[in-house]
Order: C-alpha cells, then structure tokens, then sequence
C-alpha cells in the first residue's frame, strides 16, 4: 500500500509541475478606425482559437475577445503553445500571436519562462510565470486605417 501512495504522489507531483491549468487570455480590441476589423485564426499549436475565429471588431467599439491553451493529451505535456491570428481592418493588415514558453533556454542553465503578445514590430511580455495558470490579459488598439498602435499594446495579469 505504501509503494502504491508513493508512485501516486510521485505521478501527481510531476504532472502539477507540467500542467498549464487552460490558462485563459482575454483580448481587448479598440477600433478607432472608420474600418470594421475582421480577425482570423492563423495557426496554432495547443491552443483553442475561441473567439479568434472569424470574428468582427466593428469601426469606433471595443470587444473583448477570449482564448485558452488546451489542457487535454499531448498538450499536457508541451513546454511551448502558440495562437497567431490576423486583424485587417480595412487595407491594414497584421500579424500578431500569442506565445508562451516554459523551461530552459538552450544552454540549460536559465529559466526563461515567458508569456508574450507580438505583433511584426512589437512585443509584451510577463516572464518568470513559473506555470501557465490563471488568466490573462491582452490589449490591441487600431488607430485608423494605416496603423495598429503597437506603443499601447498590453499583456498583463490584470484587467487592461
């Protein structure tokens, strides 16, 4: 009975240390564009696309759009999880995506866990999260037809 508790302990403790809990993101678009903006999933890995599926930001709102990792198979046990997805507006088009990283770098000597919101020309991260958990939260501005304001991009563990 003791090797029985033990080999279960064992299998949960390394199984907690591998599991992301379907860490959530919600997304914040603001579009000051006289444009509606489309959004469309790209391409994944682990990651269920949500609302980032063929959906519609119209011109002068805000919507708030929701994502998660998936927590189910061989997601369980993944280091790296990533969500692309494109918002045109218009003729503006980009490219942004969510990725998120946790082990060692290369080397093996560092810790470089991270959580990241980029676009082509900018990225935000939170780093040193340990576990993927809990929920988090991004924000994209549009702020015409001619650019996405990358300055005021956003990914943080609080409400934007």
């Amino acid at each position: 009975m003791k090797k029985h508790l033990l080999l279960l302990m064992s299998v949960l403790s390394i199984t907690s240390e591998l599991a992301f809990a379907g860490a959530g993101t919600y997304l914040k678009i603001r579009n000051d564009s006289n444009q509606d903006a489309y959004i469309t999933s790209l391409d994944s890995q682990c990651w269920y696309s949500n609302d980032l599926q063929d959906n519609v930001v119209n011109a002068h709102t805000v919507k708030v759009l929701y994502t998660k990792l998936k927590n189910s198979g061989i997601c369980l046990l993944q280091r790296e999880w990533f969500q692309n997805f494109r918002i045109k507006a218009g003729e503006l088009v980009g490219n942004f995506g969510l990725y998120g990283f946790i082990g060692t770098d290369y080397d093996g000597e560092y810790d470089i866990d991270y959580y990241v919101l980029y676009s082509s020309n900018h990225a935000v991260s939170i780093n040193n999260i340990k576990q993927m958990s809990g929920t988090y939260y991004g924000y994209i501005e549009i702020t015409d037809t001619n650019n996405f304001n990358d300055k005021k991009m956003k990914l943080s563990k609080t409400r934007n």
